[in-house]
């Protein structure tokens, strides 16, 4: 009875230093998980033959930044942005788009969702808190990945997202 007792604390705990994972003393930037994200993404991308076309700013401050992916000789673009936090660069995705996406969708550990998996990334965020207070991982907390593909070249089906994963202990989370 006890030991559930502490679990329940230490739960609570974690959900209070960070309902989306991150904050533990260790880990005050995501950026880390959000890079490692996008290597990977562009990784598969460099597998179905494109070529990095170039990244900007979503913000001011460069919080958010997109990253174009395409095929030479296509003018369709799959647009990248990593989402550390929460959805919120996904919204600024789609406002910098010039018309909407032929698709929009997210990537987490592995995971393709079609809108953004806000329980799946808190769980992912808290079970790698929970690692890391342990000394298991070293890992960043767990970035989304939001791909938004424009043009008509279909360029998401070229992707092999079946061996995406973040490259982090995070790709270990319970729920996959």
């Amino acid at each position: 009875m006890k030991r559930n007792v502490a679990m329940v604390w230490v739960c609570i705990v974690l959900a209070v230093l960070g309902l989306t994972g991150k904050g533990t003393a260790r880990n005050k930037a995501p950026e880390g998980a959000g890079q490692a994200v996008l290597n990977n993404f562009g990784v598969a991308a460099n597998r179905a033959g494109m070529v990095r076309k170039g990244s900007w700013n979503l913000t001011v401050d460069g919080t958010y930044r997109a990253t174009a992916f395409g095929l030479p000789g296509c003018d369709g673009t799959l647009l990248s942005v990593p989402l550390p936090r929460n959805a919120e660069g996904a919204g600024l995705l789609k406002r910098a788009l010039r018309a909407p996406p032929q698709s929009l969708f997210y990537l987490l550990n592995g995971n393709r969702y079609d809108t953004f998996p806000n329980t799946t990334f808190w769980i992912s965020g808290l079970y790698n808190d929970a690692l890391r207070l342990a000394g298991m991982t070293e890992a960043p907390s767990p970035a989304v990945l939001a791909v938004a593909e424009q043009g008509f070249c279909n360029l998401v089906s070229r992707l092999d997202l079946s061996e995406f994963s973040a490259g982090t202990d995070f790709a270990r989370s319970p729920l996959n």
